[in-house]
């Protein structure tokens, strides 16, 4: 299956969306609306429009979903991750941001992970530009927006920080410069709740969601394919970071430096969502660090066993969509 996206072809990105359809018409018929309490805006939603609307809303996070990975495919393209003639990290997106029901739901992290896919866009861009001033504000307002969405992504302007030092744009300006760019969406997001006389409230809030530790539970409300497909996903993750790491010595210096910077963003998302998580919804946000690892290490022609395997990882999450669904559908249709 991998080796099919292998091409740039237009033919591609249309399989690749008739691929999502497949996996996200469970969705499309019984629509989901799954909330984040670790994030302000959960504040500020308007959640029973929300709940009224979720057919539209889930066309929304569909074509959201589809857009991001687009985009995913073509940082892997612009920061030579992937030949320019590739569309393996569009599949990858789709299948990895598919391959639990939960994340084919109408919810915050479908759009926060847009914002971080340009937070990931703007990092590797710190490699190809000698003055970063720029570059290092938009990031972190990007950064600043997603934190909103949810709370402890906060967290992630160290992969910031690691990226200026690993391209040598240390400098106490370009650290300011993310930190007034991470804290500009709280101003005026802070600013709104001052004149609604919220703000102590909220600050309180904004503390406790970035200092309160819950640690994952993987067990909790999940179904034996659900584990079946997060645990191979872990798989899949270990051995692309491993082949990731084993390429270093054969790839340019700037290839080397984005792989290793994509591979600290991975770790710190991972801690994010092993210590501040706490349900099952935040493991989005590792979907775009690991569709670019996979996309930039999966591929080999000589190793069959990578084609057997996201073969079988594809039909797995096609079975545990539909068999989630099953019983509802068939009470939705016959009631």
């Amino acid at each position: 299956m991998i080796s099919y996206f292998n091409s740039a072809y237009p033919v591609r990105y249309l399989t690749a969306l008739l691929i999502a359809l497949v996996l996200w018409l469970p969705s499309f018929i019984l629509v989901g609306y799954v909330p984040i309490q670790e994030s302000l805006l959960s504040h500020l939603e308007p959640i029973g429009f929300i709940s009224a609307h979720t057919p539209f809303f889930i066309w929304g996070s569909f074509a959201i979903t589809y857009l991001s990975a687009i985009a995913i495919n073509q940082i892997l393209k612009e920061y030579d991750l992937v030949s320019i003639n590739n569309t393996i990290g569009l599949a990858l997106f789709i299948v990895f941001a598919s391959a639990i029901p939960l994340f084919t739901s109408v919810n915050a992290m479908t759009l926060a992970n847009l914002f971080l896919i340009l937070v990931i866009q703007g990092i590797l861009r710190l490699s190809h530009v000698e003055n970063p001033v720029n570059v290092v504000f938009n990031t972190s307002l990007f950064l600043g927006i997603a934190s909103l969405f949810f709370t402890p992504v906060f967290y992630l302007i160290l992969v910031i920080w690691m990226a200026l030092v690993i391209n040598r744009h240390v400098d106490i300006r370009n650290l300011m410069i993310s930190l007034v760019g991470l804290l500009l969406p709280y101003l005026f997001l802070f600013t709104w709740f001052f004149w609604n006389d919220s703000l102590a409230g909220h600050w309180h809030e904004t503390i406790r969601q970035l200092a309160e530790i819950k640690l994952l539970n993987i067990t909790a409300s999940l179904g034996i394919f659900d584990m079946i497909v997060l645990v191979l996903s872990l798989l899949i993750l270990i051995l692309a970071v491993l082949r990731a790491i084993g390429r270093f010595g054969e790839v340019s210096i700037y290839t080397r430096r984005n792989m290793l910077i994509t591979l600290y963003y991975l770790a710190v998302s991972f801690l994010i969502i092993l210590f501040y998580s706490g349900t099952m919804l935040p493991l989005m946000i590792l979907i775009p660090p690991t569709a670019m690892l996979v996309a930039a290490t999966a591929y080999d022609k000589k190793n069959k066993w990578w084609s057997f395997l996201f073969t079988l990882y594809f039909l797995l999450i096609i079975l545990n969509q539909y068999s989630s669904y099953i019983i509802d559908v068939k009470t939705f249709l016959f009631r």
